[in-house]
């Protein structure tokens, strides 16, 4: 199901004393993800019961034995969602990542959750370097 897929390889990144991050992997593709039935329900009521500012989805998939990263942000406060975003795609310390938009999932709000799908050229870049 699509909540087993959010909570089997979950952590949590405290950012500050309001702030926090959580990162779930999947071995899947964001677009097989995205399809799975009641999705957005699942993730919703996840990124409620965890009570984190930003949730984040690390995908891996493999194709012709090489790894593929996608990541997905996702938020009810947008200025959250994209100062993230922003920093990822611009900030030097962001850079060995090598994240590029998806633009076919750009601005995508469902059910008042903001979410965001990004590549990410380097496939060495691990969950703590996101966070």
């Amino acid at each position: 199901s699509a909540m087993n897929c959010l909570r089997i390889d979950y952590k949590t990144f405290i950012v500050n004393d309001e702030s926090s991050i959580g990162l779930s992997s999947v071995i899947i593709t964001m677009d097989d993800l995205l399809a799975k039935d009641r999705f957005i329900d699942s993730m919703k009521a996840f990124i409620a019961s965890e009570d984190v500012n930003l949730f984040g989805v690390l995908g891996v998939t493999f194709v012709d034995d090489k790894p593929k990263r996608e990541l997905l942000l996702a938020g009810n406060d947008v200025n959250v969602l994209d100062s993230f975003a922003q920093f990822l795609l611009e900030h030097p310390d962001a850079a060995d990542l090598d994240i590029a938009e998806r633009k076919d999932c750009k601005e995508n709000t469902q059910d008042g959750l903001k979410m965001r799908v990004f590549r990410q050229g380097n496939p060495k870049g691990s969950r703590k370097q996101i966070a």
